[in-house]
């Protein structure tokens, strides 16, 4: 028998059959307010004990637990604490099914609390602090599900179709326009992708937040300047869509460092826009200089004894942290004199910090190509062809993209993996190398992304400082399998897997069948990174035998129209069809990849031999 009553506060409490014994705080703050708002809409439901008359409450405890912080902060609202609408019943069995149903009625799905909240937001002019007391949810969580009420229709209906994820719809909410929205989803739908996935479809030729000028310039400067930046309500991910501007302020925020450093009184400062600079022909005009160094006082003198003594395994990171002041202090300073003969070389770095060298003394005599004291202002500089060889970070760039290729090749090769691990380890192959198994990581991501197709499995496990190695990890570890040890050993050999250009890579690359194609294709943001002329060569070099008409508009583009153009030409099969592209040329440009690459893996250029024919 059930019937409901109207209680007091304190004949309630949460029964031992209610499913949900935990609570967060914060959720029982956003019903408390909802309740203050609106009322208790809705009876709780319990299990009631005649003698006693006390109820356990099996369905609605989050709202018991709003009463009850409603009747110690504001104890003057007695409609809504004196007499609670409860519906009760004896039988346990009963109780115990209300407790259930419960927890199955209660939560809306995303698609139907996005277009509720979005509907409430509408046509109720309701602000999210007003819909969340409605709904008991919490601020936040309604921000982000209005954000996603904004997404068209058809993306919404594929959410709740469950044709796509919640984390797809929220990444399609960074698309410029609806149409694009959907145009997106249709693809995520058909091919099943992932929220990253869309993200590079959305924003694949834009440039992300991490990259280094993005991080060096800034989101606020940069917007400052007229640049926009789309931001992802759902993470921490934005993308610069001004490529161009961000490359201006990028320049130029690296100049006012260099006056800055200039005010310092330094003989001359150079400065590198690669983020490793230390290829610098103008590097090889100086000798580094070293500071004055200084005596540490004789306590601090001992200190530094005793931790630069100790292994690195023993130093706790407070070790390590006072082991760097301390060398900081006994290097010195550099004297105004070193200053007033000296330089130095600034540059940042790929996490977008700026750098800069130790002193540079140049040779008496030198002159750096940035002196201009030498130069002849009335007589005119003559032309210097264009090289069409890469920058130093184009070229680090493709040598990380081939060694990703191999080590992805070498996932598909476990036993090929653990057999030169072992073979390495057997100390046959002396001081030389196969993986490398020293203290840090072989670079396999260039700078850029673009191009770049997902390999999680190469993603390093995230970094736990607190992890230790026990016995009893180990036998965790163990118990998970061999399958699973095989698994860890063959991603992390896989990811240790060093460049080379000896007869042995040559044997691991025709044994895994590496293709670099698999993990990254040219995009105009790579060929924007090249000189015009190596632009020229690849045309000619890919197409040589196409229609001479279009090869004859290509010559005479400029060079960002020709990165464009080549960069199209390689995924957009419509501009093959214009450009009346056969299958052999097309074929051509699936395959092809910068000749760095093709040294670097030992693979044999069947272009030329084609162009002969």
């Amino acid at each position: 028998m059930t019937n409901v009553l109207k209680s007091p506060l304190s004949h309630l409490s949460i029964s031992r059959l209610n499913p949900r014994q935990t609570h967060d705080p914060v959720e029982v703050e956003a019903k408390m307010r909802s309740i203050l708002s609106v009322g208790l809409i809705n009876p709780l439901a319990g299990q009631i004990d005649p003698a006693t008359s006390t109820i356990g409450i099996v369905a609605g405890g989050y709202r018991l637990l709003a009463l009850q912080r409603i009747a110690e902060e504001y104890p003057e609202r007695t409609d809504l604490i004196d007499a609670i609408p409860v519906n009760v019943t004896e039988d346990e069995a009963t109780a115990r099914a209300w407790g259930i149903a419960a927890q199955t009625q209660t939560d809306l799905t995303p698609a139907e609390e996005i277009r509720a909240y979005g509907t409430m937001a509408r046509d109720s002019y309701a602000d999210p602090a007003t819909i969340a007391r409605a709904f008991g949810v919490t601020e936040k969580r309604v921000r982000q599900r209005l954000k996603l009420a904004d997404l068209p229709d058809p993306v919404i209906d594929a959410l709740a179709a469950r044709e796509i994820t919640l984390d797809v719809a929220a990444a399609l909410t960074t698309a410029p326009s609806p149409e694009r929205a959907v145009e997106v989803m249709e693809a995520a739908r058909r091919a099943a992708w992932n929220d990253h996935m869309v993200k590079r479809e959305l924003h694949g030729g834009q440039v992300r937040g991490t990259d280094r000028r993005a991080v060096f310039v800034g989101a606020a400067r940069y917007e400052a300047e007229g640049g926009h930046v789309e931001r992802d309500l759902f993470s921490e991910d934005m993308w610069f869509l001004d490529e161009g501007l961000l490359n201006t302020l990028f320049d130029r925020c690296l100049t006012e460092a260099q006056r800055d450093a200039e005010a310092e009184g330094w003989a001359f400062v150079w400065t590198n826009p690669e983020h490793y600079p230390f290829n610098d022909p103008r590097l090889k005009t100086v000798d580094e200089v070293d500071p004055e160094p200084i005596d540490l006082p004789e306590a601090d003198q001992l200190e530094y004894e005793r931790l630069i003594n100790l292994s690195y395994s023993q130093r706790s990171k407070e070790d390590e942290d006072r082991l760097d002041e301390l060398e900081t202090r006994a290097r010195g300073t550099y004297t105004d004199e070193q200053v007033a003969a000296c330089g130095i070389l600034l540059w940042v770095d790929h996490a977008g910090e700026l750098h800069r060298s130790d002193a540079l003394h140049r040779a008496a005599g030198d002159q750096s190509e940035d002196d201009e004291s030498h130069t002849d202002e009335d007589a005119p500089a003559a032309p210097k062809p264009e090289s069409r060889e890469p920058s130093q970070a184009v070229r680090s760039d493709m040598h990380a993209i081939a060694t990703r290729a191999r080590q992805m090749a070498l996932l598909a090769k476990p036993e090929l993996a653990r057999q030169l691990l072992a073979y390495q380890l057997s100390l046959a192959t002396g001081w030389e190398r196969i993986f490398s198994l020293t203290p840090g990581h072989v670079r396999n991501l260039p700078d850029m992304t673009e191009g770049m197709e997902p390999g999680q499995r190469l993603d390093p496990p995230p970094h736990d400082h607190n992890a230790k190695i026990s016995a009893e990890g180990f036998a965790a570890f163990r118990a998970k399998g061999m399958k699973h040890t095989n698994e860890v050993l063959t991603q992390a050999l896989a990811r240790l897997l060093e460049g080379s250009t000896n007869d042995l890579a040559k044997v691991i690359n025709a044994e895994t069948g590496v293709d670099v194609r698999a993990i990254w294709h040219p995009t105009e943001a790579f060929f924007k990174r090249l000189p015009t002329a190596a632009l020229d060569a690849v045309m000619q070099d890919l197409l040589h035998d196409a229609d001479e008409e279009m090869l004859a508009k290509f010559a005479l583009m400029k060079k960002s129209v020709k990165a464009n153009e080549l960069g199209r030409l390689f995924t957009n099969l419509d501009l093959r069809e214009a450009w009346g592209l056969s299958r052999e040329q097309g074929a051509r440009l699936d395959r092809w990849i910068p000749d760095e690459m093709r040294n670097e893996l030992g693979i044999v250029e069947v272009v030329a031999e084609e162009k002969a024919a």
